[in-house]
């Protein structure tokens, strides 16, 4: 390089001796020499400038999709001047390892340009034409008016839909997805208060009551129900109906809902709801006034014949075979009393029953020979009873009363003409509540009995109240509208349900459930007296009776004394619990439900807290066996619960089953 360097400023590469041996092949011609060297360093200078404007071009269009083919097109191009320029350097100066180290660099570059150059051919062909591109310009420029004139003709129907949603005569709003108003109609703004100004831009909820704050649903919805705040703070019942446009894309999505003021029609209703009610209290309060003459006029009865009675008995004292007979007559009165009391409390569903298994197909065939002789001869009575039919459980006195009074209630609507067919089936129910059962009963098995007429039937708004107390479609003085819901209530405190089918024209039919009889129920009826259990271990046991009613605490306590007992009479819960903190020996503690102050259950709960081994019987007018399961379960001593009216002996006997099976031994006395 030094060499080459001194021949160029040396002046030698011009003179005749400063050529190379390279000039041999050149015949040493000066002209020759100089036209090879002039054009090596023209194509040097030229290949040189190429590259620039490449690199210029590259640089300042970086976006084209081939702009790396660019800058190895420039170094190829600088390579192959800066080839031509050593070559005319070795025209003077013998620079042949750097010649040959050029060029084997520009070969190499040649060599990648050239197959990189040849699959990149098919895509170049590929790009559009200037022919296609001046085309598809043309169709960009239709396509840019043509959606410059859509977006005019949506400006304009926007603007039309704005104008109608603001006149529409609805009150409606629309919201965007995070639930705020977009825009209101003037009826909406009339119908709460406000101005746009107001309300546009706010979340709907700023417009409810906080009890009943809930957005707009999600999809189209009709009527949910909603209460909005007029601005003077007044509240107002409205229905919804709303839609959604659009799908959420490019930001369509609108919800679009109507408000409808309900707010007199419900308040309208509400004064309905409110006179209806009366109505039927009145309804039932008169049927009530005939239900309560016709128990008095029974309760009467009773009296009448308990008081002449006793009166009788007063006169009567050294006649002792008559006052036997009128002792009977009015113990038989007492009981006629005690079988009212039973039938208003089956109708409330307190009713103390005395379950038995029950043959259901033996129990039709009786009860149709009953029929046949009271219902009439123009009533045909038929019985259908499955083979094989299980047992059922239930009161089988309470379930004939039940049985002839819907033939009773099928025979009026009849008319006194007409087919009765009573009918005995089992079914079984494999889940709760079982699929397409009229009633909500439990899985098991069941039997059916069924009561069906060929009457007048009823219509839907008759048969809906069919089961309602005191309602009835018979004339004044000829029904109370209880045998239904007393029907109702038996089966439902038999652990089965009632339902009615009814077709006017067609007749009625009444379908009764019962479980049926488990082997458990082996055994049969629960007794409804009790053997004497009298032990001499029991003798002279002293009762702690209390009771607030004078006569009824001396009649018990002279009873009880007449089998042998001590009684220990007191009229509160709290001087019974004195006695017993007292030390007072007690066997067994006898209470009434009903007393001022400390009920009996709150007597005997805290009795047995205080003295755990104390067994006790409450005395109630109310379900005996109810009451007993309930306070059996939370009292920790022996327990039992009658039914008042009770004799004496039913009573004794308790009391000695209590002791006899307790042995209970008086309360120590406190330690002086």
């Amino acid at each position: 390089m030094k060499a080459l360097l001194d021949q160029v400023f040396g002046g030698q590469m011009f003179g005749a001796t400063g050529l190379t041996p390279h000039g041999f092949c050149l015949a040493w011609q000066p002209g020759l020499i100089w036209l090879h060297a002039g054009s090596d360093i023209v194509i040097a200078l030229a290949y040189f400038s190429i590259p620039l404007a490449l690199g210029v071009f590259a640089r300042r269009r970086s976006d084209l999709a081939f702009s790396w083919m660019l800058w190895l097109f420039a170094a190829f191009i600088l390579a192959c001047g800066t080839t031509h320029a050593l070559a005319a350097a070795t025209l003077w100066v013998p620079a042949y390892w750097i010649a040959g180290f050029i060029k084997a660099i520009t070969a190499a570059l040649s060599l990648t340009t050239a197959v990189m150059l040849w699959p990149l051919i098919p895509k170049v062909l590929a790009l559009p034409s200037p022919a296609a591109l001046r085309s598809a310009n043309a169709a960009l420029e239709m396509q840019a008016r043509e959606q410059e004139a859509t977006a005019r003709r949506l400006a304009e129907s926007e603007e039309r839909y704005r104008a109608f949603f603001t006149r529409a005569p609805a009150a409606m709003h629309s919201l965007n997805r995070a639930k705020r108003i977009v825009a209101v109609s003037d009826h909406w703004l009339e119908m709460l208060g406000y101005t746009r100004e107001e309300v546009v831009g706010r979340p709907v909820t700023d417009f409810q009551e906080p009890a009943w704050m809930h957005d707009e649903p999600e999809g189209t919805a009709r009527d949910p129900e909603r209460r909005f705040i007029h601005k003077s703070g007044a509240v107002l019942d409205v229905l919804l109906s709303c839609t959604v446009e659009g799908d959420g894309s490019f930001g369509t999505w609108r919800s679009i809902c109507v408000l409808t003021d309900v707010t007199a029609r419900k308040r309208a209703e509400a004064a309905l709801q409110e006179s209806e009610a009366r109505l039927r209290q009145i309804e039932k309060l008169s049927a009530l006034g005939q239900l309560a003459g016709g128990i008095a006029h029974d309760f009467n009865n009773v009296l009448q014949a308990v008081h002449g009675g006793a009166t009788l008995i007063a006169r009567r004292a050294e006649d002792t075979e008559g006052v036997r007979r009128l002792a009977a007559a009015v113990i038989g009165a007492i009981e006629r009393g005690t079988a009212i009391t039973r039938r208003l409390l089956l109708f409330a569903r307190h009713s103390d029953l005395r379950a038995e298994p029950v043959d259901g197909a033996a129990l039709l065939a009786g009860v149709a020979e009953i029929l046949i002789h009271t219902l009439g001869r123009g009533i045909e009575v038929r019985v259908e009873s499955e083979p094989n039919l299980p047992k059922l459980f239930a009161d089988k006195g309470q379930l004939e009363t039940v049985l002839i009074n819907l033939a009773t209630n099928a025979r009026d609507a009849m008319e006194g003409a007409g087919t009765l067919t009573l009918t005995a089936a089992a079914e079984t129910l494999l889940h709760d509540n079982g699929p397409r059962h009229p009633l909500s009963l439990k899985a098991g098995v069941y039997v059916r009995l069924s009561v069906a007429d060929t009457g007048c039937g009823m219509d839907a708004q008759t048969l809906a109240r069919a089961l309602e107390p005191l309602f009835t479609t018979k004339p004044p003085g000829m029904g109370t509208g209880l045998g239904l819901p007393m029907a109702q209530g038996f089966a439902e405190q038999s652990g089965g349900g009632l339902h009615i089918e009814s077709t006017p024209g067609l007749g009625t039919i009444v379908n009764l459930w019962f479980p049926i009889a488990e082997p458990a129920h082996a055994d049969g009826v629960v007794p409804c007296g009790e053997p004497a259990v009298h032990d001499s271990g029991d003798e002279r046991a002293r009762i702690l009776l209390v009771d607030d009613e004078d006569l009824v605490r001396e009649f018990l306590a002279e009873e009880l004394e007449s089998f042998g007992y001590t009684v220990l009479p007191t009229q509160s819960g709290a001087e019974a619990l004195a006695l017993l903190e007292s030390g007072e020996p007690v066997a067994l503690l006898l209470a009434d439900l009903s007393m001022p102050g400390m009920d009996g259950i709150a007597l005997i709960r805290e009795a047995q807290r205080r003295f755990p081994d104390l067994p006790a019987i409450l005395l109630t007018g109310f379900a005996a066996r109810a009451l007993e399961l309930d306070l059996g379960a939370a009292t920790g001593g022996t327990f039992s619960a009658l039914r008042k009216p009770i004799s004496g002996e039913l009573l004794a006997n308790r009391v000695a089953r209590l002791l006899k099976g307790t042995r209970a031994r008086a309360p120590e006395p406190p330690p002086v």
